[in-house]
């Protein structure tokens, strides 16, 4: 028996703790960026603004919500493993912020970029996306 197949066995696809918090992190990082990339682009008036702003709502309100929702094992509040994942991707929002301007920066070769990404924007961000996921975390999950 390979290692692990009991486990797999046992309890189905569910993920540990941290491979759930990691997919988390992979799913709201890319977001983060598109969402940064989008908000940027509408500022500047630049032609992917809406592409780049469906792929960050794609992002959450798709991917994320499949990868919440994938049961744990030894989670018992998947909300406060969520968080955490949130958590960990807060603390590096400077870095999304500037790779998101140096790629629309890249993308349009602009010298220079005339607008930035403030705290609004990471406002609106945050609450798109416990908007999204509200309803797949239970509610005991979330407090």
């Amino acid at each position: 028996m390979a290692p692990g197949s009991a486990l797999r066995k046992r309890y189905g696809y569910a993920r540990s703790r941290a491979a759930y918090i990691d997919q988390i992190q992979f799913v709201l990082t890319g977001a983060i960026k598109e969402f940064y990339k989008g908000a940027l682009a509408s500022r500047l008036r630049l032609g992917l603004a809406a592409h780049w702003a469906t792929e960050a709502s794609r992002l959450v309100h798709g991917e994320l919500i499949r990868a919440v929702e994938i049961p744990t094992r030894g989670v018992a509040r998947r909300g406060d493993a969520f968080m955490r994942a949130v958590v960990e991707v807060q603390a590096e929002d400077a870095r999304y912020r500037a790779r998101a301007e140096y790629e629309v920066r890249r993308d349009y070769k602009l010298p220079k970029l005339r607008v930035s990404i403030d705290d609004r924007d990471t406002g609106a961000f945050w609450t798109m996306v416990h908007g999204a996921v509200a309803n797949s975390l239970d509610k005991e999950d979330l407090t």
